[in-house]
């Protein structure tokens, strides 16, 4: 079997997967169009930055091609097919971490994999496939917690991802986070690590060391963790605390070899690469985090969120058995469940349990069918009513029950 393994870099996972593929006899291949600015160690197979996409984005020309230019279109658009099937030719299966990104273009892209007959596996990363809207109305929360990009973000952006995902997938990994307009069922995305890249050490010292290390203040509840630490030095508790902001990921990894605590995240939840990076290397962590999560996804975490971040994080500067055990479990929660090789063998499981029609699912999403609302003064294009008209249709088998409802949210 030959593996595509592509085109986002999100921190390190394509070169994680692909080390536990290949210990599976698979040969896996990397391809990126750019490398992620905080991950410079990352090294790839193929590097898909000097394609030409321009050929798809070109607008028809105002009064329409000339004879020229519609033949040259049409030599171009031969070349872009014979080229595209070339490569599609070369692999048995595709995993594209996101929907948004292809090597040429999406629906370009996966319609030709499905038309040879290949499989095509996507993992969506969060604000691929998040709005506002979905998470608001599925898990409520103080609005002005997130910062603008999310607050006036098109619907049709990450609805268009989704969906996109949604027509063309085999097999979908997400987390409901960023699930809540989902029609089909997905299984949970669960980040592979490689533990050789982490020291672990405890070290369970009297006088703790806290880390904070967010990429985007504005969707990590930076804020509001600053005024929390800020109030617990002024009553005396007696704590280090190092705020590391858009550092990259080696001098992360650095500092959470001389750390105890880790608070990451209030906003979203977790946890994500950043905690499972923080347990690795022997930290207790503090981060907001879904309780009614399947047992597939049950990590040893302080749940935090806007309103007890002050109370807990006090509880865990205080509590040094707690950060102890914390720690301990937290790195044999990442042996059991992150490993590279845990998380390919899961993926290749899925694909042979999906060949035999027997691949059980870990989310079966209703928010959406039952109680999504589009925001106020909020319209979906009519190729979007259409999408999830057609999908949910197909995939759910009591599509009639809800069709009225749907139309009334002027869903379909």
């Amino acid at each position: 079997m030959k593996m595509f393994l592509g085109t986002g870099d999100v921190g390190s996972i394509l070169n994680e997967w692909s080390l536990g593929f290949r210990e599976l006899g698979v040969k896996a291949v990397t391809a990126v169009h750019s490398k992620n600015p905080f991950f410079p160690q990352n090294v790839y197979d193929i590097d898909l930055s000097g394609i030409n996409k321009k050929l798809f984005k070109e607008d028809l020309p105002l009064g329409g091609y000339s004879s020229k230019q519609f033949v040259k279109k049409g030599v171009n658009l031969t070349s872009r097919f014979f080229q595209s099937l070339k490569f599609v030719s070369e692999f048995d299966v595709f995993l594209f971490v996101t929907p948004a990104l292809s090597v040429f273009t999406p629906e370009w892209d996966f319609e030709l994999i499905k038309r040879l007959n290949k499989q095509l596996i996507i993992v969506c990363v969060g604000s691929d496939i998040r709005h506002i809207s979905g998470f608001v109305q599925e898990f409520p929360c103080d609005e002005s917690l997130f910062d603008d990009r999310f607050k006036f973000d098109d619907i049709s952006r990450p609805l268009t991802n989704l969906r996109r995902a949604e027509k063309y997938a085999d097999i979908i990994y997400s987390v409901p986070d960023q699930s809540s307009m989902a029609i089909r069922n997905y299984n949970h995305f669960q980040i592979p690590l490689n533990l050789n890249n982490y020291s672990f050490k405890i070290n369970d010292r009297e006088i703790p060391v806290v880390v904070h290390a967010p990429s985007r203040r504005g969707i990590k509840g930076t804020e509001q963790i600053l005024a929390a630490i800020e109030r617990l030095k002024n009553e005396g508790i007696n704590f280090e605390f190092r705020l590391l902001e858009n550092v990259n990921n080696d001098l992360i990894r650095e500092n959470l070899k001389d750390t105890d605590i880790l608070v990451d995240q209030l906003v979203l939840h977790g946890p994500a690469t950043l905690s499972f990076e923080a347990m690795c290397s022997g930290c207790a962590v503090a981060v907001k985090y879904l309780e009614s999560s399947p047992a597939c996804f049950r990590p040893p975490v302080l749940n935090i969120n806007d309103l007890n971040i002050y109370e807990r994080l006090k509880e865990l500067l205080l509590n040094r058995e707690l950060r102890k055990r914390l720690a301990i479990e937290g790195r044999k929660y990442v042996e059991n469940n992150n490993h590279y090789t845990v998380v390919s063998r899961r993926i290749f499981d899925d694909l042979k349990n999906l060949e035999k029609q027997n691949l059980h699912y870990d989310y079966k999403p209703t928010f959406f069918k039952k109680k999504y609302h589009l925001p106020d003064n909020v319209e979906l294009n009519s190729k979007l009513k259409s999408l999830n008209y057609k999908l949910a249709k197909k995939y759910w088998k009591d599509f009639d029950l809800y069709e009225l409802s749907l139309r009334k949210r002027k869903l379909i």
